[in-house]
């Protein structure tokens, strides 16, 4: 990979079914990627139980005039490790400037500035990154298991976290919702039908029956006694 393909400053997004459950639905701020590899800060999810509020005074900074917020799961790696990633209008010492979607601080002066209401106008905290190997993400690439979108600040700093993904996607021209199934025909029922009735031979008498007529026959004697005549008869002739 040449550097003009290097992805530092484009926003990684999980294919949909790449099978890694970590990174489902994951959204990536890349901050370095090079020869020798390539890390980034997830986007895309909350850190459950832990707010800025909670993390400042856990690393004994007084909140002050910060604004109590949702810190995001950055990455499987380093889970405690603190980043921020934020408008380029700071800069402290050891910020990198992420072109085109943001800057990247990952020192304690960057906290205690945003604590004093001097830090920078736009910023997200994080915890955990993404990191990846020589050649690693390159390999992932191949085998379709990540996009890599434009990097759009709008993303990060004004859309809610849960809606980052699939607006990413649709920034990109692609909608992300799974296509819809046909629907699957219906077989109609016929209206109930009468089972067919049993024929019954109906009883037809060839005129008029009569006992002293031995040439008229019969065909469905209607009685016992009536066939107990005709016994008679045939006994008789």
């Amino acid at each position: 990979m040449t550097e003009a393909q290097y992805l530092a400053g484009r926003i990684l997004l999980a294919m949909p079914g790449m099978g890694d459950t970590r990174f489902d639905h994951a959204v990536i701020a890349m901050c370095v990627h090079d020869e020798h590899g390539a890390l980034g800060i997830g986007v895309g999810s909350i850190r459950e139980g832990v707010t800025l509020h909670s993390l400042l005074t856990d690393v004994g900074i007084d909140p002050g005039v910060a604004p109590d917020g949702p810190v995001l799961n950055g990455g499987p790696v380093e889970t405690s490790r603190g980043f921020v990633l934020h408008s380029t209008d700071w800069g402290g010492s050891g910020s990198v400037e992420v072109s085109p979607l943001c800057a990247l601080s990952a020192s304690m002066d960057v906290l205690r500035a945003i604590a004093e209401g001097r830090g920078p106008s736009k910023w997200l905290v994080a915890l955990g990154y993404a990191g990846w190997g020589a050649g690693q993400l390159e390999g992932e690439m191949r085998h379709h298991g990540w996009y890599a979108a434009q990097g759009r600040s709008e993303i990060l700093f004004e859309t809610p976290v849960a809606a980052r993904w699939a607006a990413t996607w649709r920034a990109e021209g692609i909608d992300p919702s799974p296509p819809r199934q046909p629907d699957r025909p219906r077989l109609s029922r016929a209206p109930y039908a009468d089972p067919p009735r049993r024929s019954r031979r109906r009883c037809r008498n060839l005129g008029n029956h009569r006992a002293d007529n031995p040439r008229r026959r019969d065909l469905c004697p209607r009685s016992s006694d009536e066939r107990g005549r005709r016994a008679g008869l045939l006994a008789q002739s």
